[in-house]
């Protein structure tokens, strides 16, 4: 189990999760690779990099559309929204999957 900027929890019973939460930690890791940064898969991620300097909101949601629905337990992406704020690039967004509707 991750926390909430997203390092491995110590000092408890290790937990696993799976579903629904297993699935949103998932997406959450995933928004978080920049494109090529990723050993297994170079081409996972998001060039972020690319898509800050062009400031372009439909490319930058588009992106990060493509990448979630990469995933075969996503049918479908809804309401995303981000703000950049001081160097922060935050993403909410809801994700419909096999376990119903997901608040990101």
């Amino acid at each position: 189990m991750l926390d909430t900027k997203n390092n491995i929890v110590f000092g408890t019973d290790f937990k696993l999760v799976s579903g629904a939460d297993a699935l949103t930690q998932d997406i959450k890791n995933l928004l978080q690779v920049f494109k090529g940064e990723y050993v297994f898969d170079s081409s996972k991620g998001i060039d972020y990099y690319d898509l800050a300097s062009k400031n372009n909101y439909a490319n930058i949601q588009s992106a990060i559309i493509d990448l979630i629905m990469s995933d075969v337990r996503v049918q479908g992406v809804k309401n995303v929204e981000f703000v950049v704020n001081k160097g922060t690039f935050e993403i909410s967004l809801q994700i419909e999957s096999e376990y119903g509707t997901l608040e990101v």
